[in-house]
């Protein structure tokens, strides 16, 4: 990290420390009991859809359906969290509730306090970032059965070559290689009785210029 983006991160963790401090301590304001319970409910069904994903990748290796739904189920928590304790009508939390969401209000301050670690900080919140806001850089085919996309991997590493297939409520990864390995000019999937084959043609001269993916049969 270099000077400048130093001074802001430090500028920030002050600017937002005690602007949180000052707030919480000197401002009467806050959200009526009826829209804090709300929230505060609302981010108790992120932080249940939160658990149940970890459970279910670690578990069973599947994900919500969508490129998108669990990373916006995790934006969610952290969102209703952060803002929670700042905003919400206290009377509506019990002593366990305040000290829980009060470290999710400074939470942005241990994240702009581990960018300062040389290297492994910057690099660690570039790739949580881009887990969030960026799951596929590109989507080369997709029906309702496939989605096969370049995703993204991490800032130093190379995108990645996913095929997702996708069943009810979830969905689960097939095949994964690095995307160097898969240079290919068109792509098409072929549904057959007992096996979905994935064919890659390419005019790499460094590459196989037919490559066929098979995969054991995907279900209608």
């Amino acid at each position: 990290m270099n000077m400048t983006a130093t001074l802001l991160t430090i500028l920030f963790i002050i600017i937002y420390g005690s602007g949180l401090f000052f707030w919480s301590k000197g401002t009467t304001w806050r959200l009526d009991n009826k829209p804090t319970y709300y929230i505060k409910y609302l981010h108790y069904i992120f932080l249940s859809l939160t658990l149940v994903a970890v459970v279910v990748e670690f578990v069973f290796g599947l994900h919500f359906r969508g490129l998108w739904t669990t990373r916006i189920i995790v934006i969610g928590l952290l969102i209703t969290g952060v803002f929670f304790y700042p905003f919400a009508d206290k009377k509506a939390e019990n002593s366990v509730e305040k000290g829980y969401f009060k470290l999710f209000a400074v939470l942005p301050i241990g994240i702009a306090g581990f960018l300062l670690i040389p290297f492994i900080g910057i690099l660690f919140t570039l790739n949580l970032y881009g887990k969030l806001t960026n799951p596929a850089s590109e989507i080369f085919f997709e029906d309702d059965h496939l989605r096969i996309q370049k995703t993204y991997a991490g800032a130093i590493g190379p995108s990645q070559f996913d095929i997702i297939e996708k069943k009810g409520l979830f969905e689960k990864r097939r095949f994964r290689t690095v995307t160097h390995d898969e240079h290919f000019d068109t792509l098409s999937v072929e549904y057959n009785i007992d096996s979905t084959r994935i064919i890659i043609i390419s005019s790499n001269e460094y590459v196989q210029p037919v490559k066929i993916i098979a995969l054991e049969k995907i279900d209608d």
